[in-house]
């Protein structure tokens, strides 16, 4: 029968996951880079990357907006071809929802032009735009 996922069960400690036999699964070599992503539902991803910088935004859209504003973000986010890694959406608050997207690399100039965009939107209440790097 075919899987879709493999799941261990491992142990933190000082801060490290020891991965086990997951390394080989999918394919992690030693000392790669990877990016953790976390919930406060206590939810980690693991993803591999190739860029040791990843560019994150975090777009406040309302809520009754919420699946234009998406289908826009896509479509001008390909025009300005940028490397989504992993995108998430969540309507937490009663009048807001929450995008939030992670790319390879840290293309400053398109992730600038990309949130000015953003920014004119009526739809769009705020924007937040961090740099990850190791």
């Amino acid at each position: 029968m075919k899987e879709l996922t493999k799941g261990i069960l491992s142990t933190v400690t000082d801060g490290k996951i020891d991965l086990g036999e997951l390394q080989s699964d999918v394919d992690i070599k030693e000392g790669e880079s990877i990016l953790l992503i976390g919930t406060r539902s206590k939810f980690i991803r693991l993803i591999p990357i190739e860029a040791p910088e990843i560019a994150l935004l975090r777009v406040y859209i309302t809520i009754d907006s919420f699946e234009d504003a998406s289908r826009l973000l896509l479509t001008r986010m390909r025009e300005l071809k940028l490397r989504l890694i992993h995108s998430t959406g969540f309507c937490p608050l009663s009048d807001r929802c929450i995008w939030e997207g992670y790319f390879s690399g840290f293309p400053e100039k398109k992730m600038e032009e990309f949130r000015a965009w953003l920014d004119k939107l009526d739809m769009v209440l705020e924007t937040d735009l961090h740099h990850l790097h190791q």
